[in-house]
């Protein structure tokens, strides 16, 4: 009874509410051995799901806060700490659970949140996490589709952020990724506004199969846009690839007419 009262005030006070937990064993973080080519990343280890006050964009919410880790300083121990206290299922509380084998990881059916964007719900998050070990300092890119907000840390260090709604297209992004000789940490918060909440994340050490992948996904977009492009219409359409250099491009109608 005397935890619940103090839950509710801090609740009422409008502070994030620093969660209290038992140490039990829970599940590892899982760990990717870079190799010579890309690897899709299909083990997570996930924390949440957290949601934000009404009006606030949990993209800017540090919820790590409330665990007793700010986002940018947060560490492999401390997530095995987490995964080891926090529970595995349940609602109206952060969880801790393993995601094996999906390419794509659906937070709306994990946490069965889905809700409609004219509800004017509350914004939710939740964080991923693995570890990526290398064996020299080398650059390698992570290839992210993400639906709808994200943000990547390595090692602590913020590496993107995207903070508007979108759908996830395979690829979208190329973040380039400076690792360390042994265990680097990615952490990865993806929000939602409304509508579905999913993303997909891959390894590339290459930089030309990254940007290749990139141009990829960007005719994906393209097609997916074409059904509200008129005929008569000019596009004008510009993307810089892993911040080093831009590609010219042209958008051409079936015909074959060099529109743009």
């Amino acid at each position: 009874m005397k935890n619940s009262l103090v839950g509710l005030l801090i609740i009422l006070a409008g502070v994030s509410p620093i969660y209290a937990v038992e140490a039990t064993e829970g599940p590892a973080l899982p760990r990717v051995v870079l190799e010579t080519k890309g690897i899709d990343l299909q083990r997570w280890l996930l924390i949440g799901s957290f949601e934000a006050k009404p009006r606030e964009a949990a993209v800017e919410v540090d919820f790590l806060a409330g665990l007793g880790k700010e986002e940018g300083v947060c560490v492999q121990a401390d997530l095995a700490a987490w995964a080891g206290s926090l529970p595995q299922s349940g609602k109206g509380r952060p969880t801790v659970r393993l995601v094996e084998g999906a390419d794509v990881v659906d937070f709306g059916k994990l946490y069965d949140s889905q809700p409609l964007s004219i509800l004017g719900l509350p914004q939710t998050a939740v964080y991923a996490a693995c570890e990526i070990v290398a064996p020299t300092s080398q650059e390698a890119w992570l290839l992210l589709g993400a639906d709808d907000g994200a943000k990547v840390w390595l090692n602590g260090e913020l590496r993107y952020a995207w903070r508007e709604r979108r759908m996830l297209i395979a690829n979208d992004e190329a973040i380039r990724l400076p690792l360390q000789p042994g265990a680097n940490l990615i952490l990865i918060k993806i929000t939602n506004f409304s509508g579905r909440w999913k993303f997909q994340a891959r390894l590339e050490i290459d930089k030309v199969l990254a940007a290749q992948a990139v141009l990829d996904a960007d005719d994906v977009f393209l097609l997916s846009s074409s059904s509200v492009i008129s005929p008569d219409t000019s596009l004008e359409y510009q993307r810089t690839c892993l911040g080093a250099f831009n590609l010219p491009a042209q958008l051409e109608s079936f015909e074959g007419e060099v529109i743009r």
